[in-house]
């Protein structure tokens, strides 16, 4: 994706990050774990889009911020990495440890959010991600395969 574009869809990809994270995630999150996330700062980078999405935590929820400000945790990884971790078919750890998913800043805030995914239960909308993040995969094969045949 190029720079520019990536910056035009930064703010609706945030809104509709943090519109997930609420629906899918916030009741979820035990009262503990909310509380310590509350103002904390963090930014999901989709490397291969060029793309990052930064947000903030309030007490009712998840609220986009400003790219300006500094992260306390940036998480990066690939489209393809992002979709087969949120549809369970990686795990944080694999993905991590063979570098295809980058955490930088607050080890104890990337442990706390690590180990809270990690203990939440699978729900309907893993199930919906897991469907789509095939498709996703099938259409990309797809391209590929169209692309070779073209000589791309």
């Amino acid at each position: 994706m190029s720079r520019p574009l990536a910056r035009l869809l930064r703010a609706p990809a945030t809104a509709a990050l943090v519109g997930v994270l609420d629906l899918a995630l916030w009741r979820k999150l035990p009262a503990d774990v909310r509380e310590k996330l509350v103002g904390r700062r963090v930014e999901i980078a989709v490397t291969d889009w060029g793309l990052a999405c930064s947000f903030t935590v309030r007490a009712w929820g998840f609220v986009p911020r400003p790219p300006f400000a500094e992260p306390e945790l940036r998480i990066a990884a690939s489209a393809h990495d992002f979709g087969a971790l949120a549809a369970g078919e990686e795990d944080a750890d694999t993905l991590y440890f063979s570098r295809r998913l980058t955490v930088e800043g607050d080890t104890e805030l990337a442990l706390m959010v690590k180990n809270t995914l990690d203990a939440l239960e699978a729900t309907r909308a893993r199930a919906l991600v897991r469907r789509a993040h095939g498709l996703a995969r099938r259409l990309r094969q797809m391209s590929h395969r169209r692309a070779r045949a073209q000589g791309i």
